[in-house]
């Protein structure tokens, strides 16, 4: 496996080698394009970093979007004759513009570009709205290529978008994004897990390109835009699900100095606390800071459901010459949340086609909790960033990344007991012969911990070749994480489920010389190289290649408490994953897309029928569509089709069909096998149009159309061990949008009004029943935001308050492992001041 790696980094250099050669051919080869170099300074004369360059030619089409490195300098390679426009954006200065003319293939001389900073005015008017659009992302490809010519479908949930729907946690912000569904883990606040296209994604999201340990969530107070990446595309950071990736991209140290504090208030005893801070530390602005507080605490309309979150997230950024920058960033997360299943289902009958029990949820007011109170878990997440990017030309640079984290989660945990259960003759599925009882257990403690490192080298770089453009990539990645969950489980015991009453308990240290009567530990290692290069023709053809291979090992374990300690059991697995996309600009404002690609995804190690371990499953995606972008890029909208197939998915077989070949029965299930041969399909098509019409209207429109199902379990006939072929996916409907509207009035007011509708979606039954009964029923959620913001001298004072869910629907939602439907949030109204100081 690792001597395949190892010839995978031989390929890299020799892919390397051609690069550099190829932009010394090129220029030799006078007269067939040129270089245009640059720098961006401040009215001081200093650089300013992270600048956002683009040039169009005279017809207005888009032929390049860059960064400004940390000096404030900036190139485009591969320029062809004619006059261009370049247009410069940095946050807190005006834009600037520039027209060039290049002749020939003669360069011009390195240009300068002057900004100013923004004025602060003393009238009473709004600043100049945030943009809804990000049209340059690094998450599709790791290449900074504008998304209009990336052949991939990535969905941005820009700044300017989050602060005008004043959204509260992650949840709110993803409803802006196509085929995104959301779940519980945790009732209250947050602790998400989120299903792209189909797929649940494991509970794992990314924060600026890195793997989150699992059950992480993310404040919005540290959040610049959020981006997904749909399919197997996201193979590119590692073992994922197929739906794709959802990356959370943070706010960055900002060279002119400005303050923030924010203050919240809500229902439920909700209180919320931001504070923002960044600037220069000393007056050559190489080395800028970051500082970002945010707090809340909370009640919730779920009774004994409580939150309570602080993150405190430092960052610094230095520029010790022109040539190099190191960032560091420090991250500490203290989050308390109660564990909450939702509401236990009724067993109305039995369904004779299958056996399983048809269920009902039990017509109860949505703030009834079930289970005993006092279940709470505390995460304490600490992670450390160290990056460190040089650039050896304008045009070529490396960037090292490492990244270190540990979570330590002790808690208290209750819920249904029974995922036991084997479903005995006469009994409910809730380990009782009463249909509208149900027993508990309490978990007391529980307790989760998790560590891990990753490091990563990127080397980026820009050439020609026979007059043909290239963005290449060449990385290398290494990682390694464990994790473990140990449970002092104890029977909690029974209640009524038409009128549950809540039974205390509290966390206590395990007795000594006590074992965990459940638990588990777990981990990953795995080295991963990638090449990718992005070539431009005759500046409307954009193709993409690249390949990943990946070298992985997963282990489990015993936990650590176990009363025997067994060691780990490891399996090695290895893929090479590759990613095609071609994209051709039709016209200056619309091009279309095409692109496959496939990907090496995680699932549970499962013992199979001769006793094998399972191999690693994989995916595969084909997608297609057409990308349009208007008004100088402020409206931007994509319609894609895709299908999108998971295989290698591990199915159970009765006995009986093996002829007395199974030596390994399921640990589950005596009576039955497992096999490698499981499909799971989704199909179907997305639309967004996302931007600003004018400096007064904001738009953001989504919609998702997608059969998400089974397609293959082995033998069609079991129905005791597979759901059955044609089993809609838990909690994907086949239909589901949003809307959103803004308004910004010149004098300073504000207002929106945005609806999210979900069509119906099975339920799966919780515990060990295969087929879903119960269907959740469609909704549509309506909210509304108003506010006001005006000047006072050098402060910018902004009030707004969010109506969320003006209908009043009941948005059901799925607990943690389907154990229970969660009931939505009733109408609320939250209020916010913020004072911003320059």
């Amino acid at each position: 496996m690792f001597r395949d790696f190892l010839r995978f980094s031989v390929l890299v250099f020799v892919w390397l080698a051609f690069a550099f050669g190829g932009t010394t051919v090129t220029a030799q080869e006078a007269g067939i394009s040129a270089t245009i170099d640059g720098r961006v300074e401040d009215a001081k004369g200093g650089g300013i970093a992270d600048a956002r360059i683009t040039l169009r030619d005279s017809g207005g089409m888009e032929r390049g979007n860059v960064v400004t490195d940390p000096e404030g300098r900036f190139s485009f390679a591969g320029v062809s004759p004619g006059k261009y426009t370049l247009h410069a954006e940095s946050k807190s200065f005006e834009s600037s513009t520039m027209v060039i003319e290049v002749v020939g293939g003669t360069s011009p001389p390195p240009l300068t570009i002057a900004m100013k900073v923004a004025p602060v005015t003393q009238t009473v008017t709004v600043q100049a709205p945030g943009e809804y659009v990000q049209s340059l992302t690094v998450t599709a490809s790791k290449l900074d290529t504008p998304v209009y010519q990336t052949p991939l479908t990535v969905n941005t949930v820009a700044r300017g978008l989050i602060d005008d729907q004043g959204s509260r946690n992650l949840e709110q912000i993803l409803q802006n994004v196509p085929a995104v569904q959301s779940n519980d883990a945790v009732g209250g606040w947050g602790f998400k897990t989120f299903q792209v296209r189909g797929f649940d994604l494991d509970n794992t999201l990314f924060e600026d390109g890195v793997r989150l340990p699992q059950y992480a969530d993310v404040d919005p107070a540290i959040i610049d835009h959020v981006d997904v990446l749909k399919g197997s595309a996201g193979s590119m950071y590692g073992r994922i699900e197929p739906g794709g990736i959802i990356n959370i991209v943070t706010l960055k140290p900002q060279p002119v100095r400005a303050y923030s504090f924010a203050q919240t208030f809500g229902p439920y005893g909700d209180v919320r606390t931001e504070f923002d801070a960044t600037g220069s530390l000393n007056r050559s602005n190489s080395l800028l800071y970051r500082g970002i507080v945010a707090y809340e605490r909370a009640n919730s309309y779920r009774d004994v459901v409580q939150t309570r979150h602080l993150t405190v997230a430092p960052s610094l950024q230095w520029n010790p010459g022109s040539r190099d920058r190191v960032e560091f960033r420090f991250e500490y997360k203290d989050w308390q949340g109660t564990g909450d299943d939702g509401f236990a289902l009724i067993p109305v009958g039995t369904d004779p086609s299958t056996g399983n029990f048809v269920n009902r949820l039990p017509n109860l007011h949505r703030n009834v909790y079930f289970g005993p109170s006092g279940n709470f878990v505390f995460p304490k997440t600490t992670q450390e960033t160290i990056a460190w990017t040089h650039t050896f030309t304008p045009n070529w640079q490396v960037k090292s990344t490492f990244v270190h984290y540990h979570l330590d989660q002790p808690g208290v945990e209750g819920g249904p007991s029974g995922w036991s259960d084997p479903y005995p003759t006469g009994l409910d599925g809730y380990g009782t012969t009463t249909p509208t009882t149900a027993t508990y257990y309490v978990g007391n403690p529980s307790n989760v911990g998790a560590h891990g490192s990753f490091v990563e080298v990127d080397i980026n770089g820009k050439f020609s070749t026979f007059g043909i453009e290239h963005n290449f990539l060449a990385s290398g990645e290494y990682l390694t994480d464990r994790s473990f969950y140990e449970c002092w489980c104890y029977g909690g015991g029974s209640l009524d489920v038409t009128n549950p009453v809540y039974q205390p308990v509290s966390a206590f240290p395990p007795p000594p010389g006590s074992y965990p009567a459940f638990g588990y530990s777990s981990g990953n290692r795995w080295a991963a190289g990638t090449i990718q290069d992005q070539v431009t023709i005759r500046r409307r053809l954009h193709l993409l290649a690249g390949v990943r291979y990946d070298a992985a090992t997963g282990l489990s374990g015993s936990a650590p408490a176990a009363a025997i300690q067994t060691p780990d059991r490891k399996l090695g697995d290895s893929k090479a994953s590759p990613r095609v996309g071609a994209s051709y600009d039709l016209t200056s404002w619309l091009a279309g897309f095409a692109s496959y690609s496939e990907s090496f995804g995680g699932n549970p190690n499962s013992v199979l029928f001769n006793g094998k371990i399972s191999t690693a499953e994989t995916s595969r995606q084909v997608e297609g569509g057409i990308k349009g972008h208007w008004l100088d890029n402020r409206l931007v909208g994509e319609i894609s089709y895709f299908d999108l197939r998971k295989r290698n998915v591990v199915v159970g077989e009765p006995l009986s069909s093996f002829n007395g070949s199974c030596t390994a029965p399921s640990p589950n299930n005596p009576n039955a096998c497992l096999i490698q041969v499981g499909e799971i399909g989704s199909k179907g098509f997305e639309f967004q149009l996302t931007g600003r019409i004018n400096r007064s209207w904001g738009v953001n429109l989504n919609y998702a159309n997608l059969s998400a199902a089974i397609l293959d379990v082995g033998d069609p006939t079991d129905t005791a061990d597979n759901p059955p072929v044609g089993q809609r996916l838990a909690s994907i409907p086949r239909n589901a949008g949003s809307a959103w509207l803004n308004y910004e009035h010149k004098s300073g007011w504000r207002a929106g009004f945005g609806a999210v509708a979900t069509g119906s979606r099975p339920f799966d039954q919780p515990f060990s029943q295969a087929a879903a009964t119960l269907t959740l029923p469609r909704t549509l959620l309506l909210n509304a935001v108003v506010g006001y913001e005006w000047k006072m001298d050098r402060t910018l004072v902004t009030a707004t308050v969010r109506f969320s869910n003006l209908s009043n629907t009941n948005v059901w939602q799925s607990g943690w492992g389907y154990t229970g439907a969660i009931p939505g949030e009733p109408r609320t109204a939250y209020g916010t001041i913020k004072f911003a100081f320059h």
